[in-house]
């Protein structure tokens, strides 16, 4: 990368300062506002035989997507959370860290960083829909343990937080209590009731996008287990798992590889990372659970019994999600349906679904 201009971006969300660096050159500094009209200008100044280098974050991508098109400069963003030079630093605004990232460009070979792919258009439809999915999945429960904890207050204990599923039921079960808890028990369903449309809205909409997507959708829903949720963040974050080269890999990109300690001939391994795509991973461990749940009887159960044996079954759980995902890697590499499945189940998990 030697003679060559590197330029490092600090986004912030209503201002960016940036800076072109090269080897014998002064520094070049511009520093601009995120909002559209700023931007076009940026883009101007920049020149085509320019490095861009910018963390992730929801407008890295949307920025390097427009220095592509409109600057024609190449464009890497890099994972903000491997960057320690930036993040540990003693010495730490916009400027410096805009510094720090152009210095990486010009000292380091671009496969050497820690690189996130740039999302598609397709792609981040998908991954908005998987947030939206969750985080109303999320709000939902939260308000269902607010209305189980009224019935404990009322000292109403034989109430299950699942007989609080579903509009009819909680009506009829709110009827059990005292006036003043009952009147704040309306208020809690009148926002579950809205967070239940909404969710349903946005599991359609997910499944709209599945079904334009049918040859993807039939792969991957092959496994026992994957449902729509699983499938929908396959093909937000992996796509056709071209961006990884070898199954480990994907497990990295989702966090679902343990953490190693060594000193000498001593080796320790830990917890998962929990780092990377945690809709991947929140999911894939769902697919594990639900595998585990269903008729399958076959390699990846009897690899889930074996660790179970030795290690637990939290740990093993967490071990088979790993497991079917770099499995499913495999297949999308291959373009092969999963083999052990039983007969007639795609057709009936993609009826079940909605999904024909």
């Amino acid at each position: 990368m030697n003679g060559k201009k590197v330029v490092g971006i600090d986004l912030a969300k209503r201002t960016f300062e940036s800076v072109r660096m090269q080897d014998g050159e002064k520094d070049k500094w511009y520093r601009g506002k995120t909002g559209q009209g700023d931007r076009m200008k940026f883009y101007e100044y920049l020149d085509a035989d320019d490095i861009v280098i910018l963390e992730a974050g929801s407008m890295a991508f949307l920025m390097a997507k427009e220095i592509k098109k409109y600057a024609g400069c190449e464009v890497y963003v890099l994972n903000p959370s491997e960057l320690h030079i930036i993040f540990k630093s003693l010495k730490k605004n916009d400027k410096e860290d805009a510094k720090k990232l152009a210095r990486l460009g010009l000292r380091n070979p671009i496969d050497e960083l820690p690189l996130v792919p740039v999302p598609s258009d397709s792609e981040e439809k998908m991954r908005r829909l998987v947030a939206r999915q969750a985080y109303l999945k999320r709000d939902l429960t939260q308000q269902k343990n607010r209305l189980h904890g009224l019935f404990v207050k009322a000292g109403i204990v034989n109430i299950k937080k699942s007989e609080l599923a579903g509009k009819a039921n909680r009506e009829k079960t709110v009827e059990q209590l005292p006036g003043d808890l009952r009147d704040e028990a309306y208020m809690l369903m009148e926002v579950m009731n809205m967070l239940e449309r909404q969710l349903k809205k946005a599991e359609q909409d997910i499944k709209k996008q599945l079904k334009a997507n049918p040859g993807y959708t039939n792969l991957v829903l092959s496994m026992p287990g994957i449902g729509p949720i699983m499938a929908a963040s396959l093909l937000a974050y992996v796509g056709d798992g071209k961006r990884f080269t070898k199954p480990n890999q994907i497990s990295y990109y989702a966090g679902l590889v343990p953490k190693l300690k060594s000193s000498g001939e001593m080796m320790h391994h830990g917890h998962i990372l929990q780092k990377g795509c945690k809709a991947l991973r929140r999911n894939a461990v769902q697919s594990a659970n639900g595998l585990l749940t269903s008729r399958y009887q076959g390699p990846l159960r009897d690899f889930y019994d074996r660790i179970s044996k030795r290690r637990g079954k939290k740990i093993a759980k967490v071990a088979l999600a790993r497991k079917m995902l770099e499995t499913i890697y495999v297949m999308l590499s291959t373009g092969e349906m999963f083999r052990d499945s039983w007969e007639n189940m795609l057709p009936q998990k993609l009826k079940y679904y909605g999904l024909t």
